[in-house]
């Protein structure tokens, strides 16, 4: 290989100046991207290595001392202090430094307890957090105030002591931290008073934090910078804040929508109605169409959470329950004698003129249907809908009614039971009221206003509980514990004959004996009173 003064064509006293102004020009004629050539390449080569030789003093030394002896010119291998840098960690008389005494706080977590109503729009917190911070008196020096760290008399400010050991390749110089100041270079021979000398001391600060709309339990914010302060002033850690949302108790989450339930009365369901819901960001009114069902949702879109990715509200959902009466369709003892009776099955109200009056005699009164809330209407549930009917009724009137139709068959139990029956006349020729009209042929009163029924209540206001005309055979013997079984509450068979002490098969046959005598009703299992109380 080329001598490193002949390859830059400078003489062995060549200054530095001269040696790097000899690189340049030659760079700037053998750099491939003025001369691409294959050996301009490698003389380029050449000069940069003889430059990185002959420009450090150390390194110039060395080669103006050793030359290229031993086979170690230099390309391949450099010098050996970069050997002893490599598995040593700073041989060759290289240091590292001190460490810094400043070093990053630690991260902290707190919790944030949240209402629903919060997460809808998001919230401003102002948090109190127990961390470290900044100590007031050494402002991060850890030294007492009017005092500074000093010079470590031990390793001289470098934080490590250098030794040499003795190995295969001679001499090597190893570092290791200085035990007197542990590698920093520095001591603080006075440390503050207040934080002992740690540059930060343990206090409560407030922490100004805006959560975003949309947030769930277990999902954590970070915060950086607004953890812990680290010793000596050093940078701060990160805040992580975990959310944790309260139960509420109307109104459920199910991802970005809201969930409640609505009580719907039993008019309000058969008619259709509206209801105001106190939804968590203002009152909503909610259409109820006629004929709702139990567990039917009604969706009003964007009124739930805002959406913590993205943009939008999801919905609110509102899930349908059909109120029924408390002890049992039938079940009106406790509320006052009914002034009206209105039985309908879930159909719509028709004439539609008819449809307020409807709904005021049913919230005054007992509304009947033919079928249990909730279950569509089975035609075999018809009869004894219609002796129900009659038997509580003061005047049937029969608004209108198709030649067959269901009322005229109340109308029928009705007379038997000596019941007044009205009918309202309806035009001649017309399907709908051939029933109403066959009724007035019969003898029934016609109802022309409303002071015509009130006119025939006046005529039966006088009547007890039990009506005179109730022509049920009155229940006898073990009968009679088996109906104030059933008079407050609806039971199955088992429940009867657990109240009434009788064994399955007695109250079975009591039972069936009081149904045929009009007195209770079953459904689905389930026995209850009708008509007027047994007194």
């Amino acid at each position: 290989m080329a001598d490193h003064y002949e390859a830059l064509g400078v003489g062995r006293d060549a200054t530095t100046d001269e040696i790097k102004k000899a690189y340049r020009r030659l760079a700037r004629e053998l750099h491939p991207d003025v001369n691409p050539g294959a050996e301009a390449s490698e003389r380029f080569k050449s000069i940069t290595h003889a430059y990185d030789v002959l420009s450090d003093a150390k390194q110039r030394q060395k080669y103006d001392q050793g030359g290229q002896s031993g086979g170690f010119d230099g390309q391949n291998f450099g010098n050996f202090g970069d050997i002893f840098e490599t598995f040593f960690g700073g041989g060759g008389g290289s240091s590292r430094g001190p460490r810094s005494r400043r070093e990053r706080g630690q991260d902290a977590l707190v919790r944030v307890d949240l209402d629903l109503d919060e997460v809808i729009f998001g919230t401003h917190r102002d948090l109190e957090v127990d961390t470290a911070i900044v100590c007031d008196t050494c402002k991060g020096s850890c030294c007492a105030p009017g005092t500074s760290p000093i010079t470590c008399d031990i390793c001289h400010g470098t934080g490590s002591i250098q030794r040499a050991v003795r190995s295969l390749l001679g001499n090597v110089m190893t570092s290791s931290p200085c035990g007197s100041c542990r590698g920093y270079g520095t001591i603080i021979a006075t440390p503050c008073m207040t934080c002992s000398g740690q540059g930060r001391v343990r206090a409560r600060r407030t922490v100004p934090v805006d959560i975003p709309a949309g947030v769930d339990t277990g999902l954590r914010l970070q915060m950086p910078g607004s953890g812990e302060a680290g010793p000596a002033a050093g940078p701060n850690g990160d805040l992580y804040l975990e959310m944790k949302v309260r139960h509420h108790d109307v109104f459920s989450r199910d991802g970005d929508d809201l969930l409640c339930s609505l009580e719907v009365p039993m008019t309000g369901a058969i008619l259709g109605t509206n209801v105001k819901v106190k939804a968590l960001d203002g009152d909503i009114d909610v259409e109820i169409r006629p004929g709702v069902q139990s567990s039917e949702v009604l969706t009003i879109k964007d009124r739930g959470i805002t959406k913590l990715r993205g943009s939008g509200r999801g919905d609110l959902k509102i899930g349908i329950h059909v109120v029924t009466h408390v002890r049992g369709v039938l079940a009106a003892e406790g509320a006052g004698r009914p002034i009206g009776i209105v039985a309908s099955g879930l159909d719509v109200v028709y004439p539609r003129e008819h449809r307020d009056l409807w709904q005021a005699t049913a919230n005054c009164g007992l509304l009947l249907s033919e079928a249990p809330p909730g279950t569509r209407p089975e035609p075999f549930r018809f009869p004894l809908r219609n002796r129900i009917v009659a038997a509580l009724s003061e005047v049937v009137v029969v608004v209108e009614s198709r030649e067959k139709g269901g009322s005229l068959i109340t109308a029928a139990q009705a007379v038997d039971r000596g019941v007044p029956v009205m009918a309202v006349p309806g035009p001649m020729g017309k399907r709908a009221s051939a029933g109403t009209n066959q009724l007035l042929c019969d003898g029934a009163a016609p109802v022309t206003s409303a002071d015509d029924v009130l006119t025939a209540l006046s005529f039966h206001h006088g009547r007890s509980a039990v009506y005179p005309t109730d022509l049920r055979a009155r229940p006898r013997g073990e009968d009679i514990p088996v109906y104030r079984a059933l008079q407050h509450e609806p039971r199955t068979i088992d429940g009867v004959a657990l109240v009434a002490g009788l064994s399955l098969v007695e109250a079975a046959m009591s039972l069936a004996r009081l149904e045929a005598a009009g007195w209770l009703a079953q459904a689905d299992g389930w026995f209850e009173c009708v008509g007027s109380p047994l007194r």
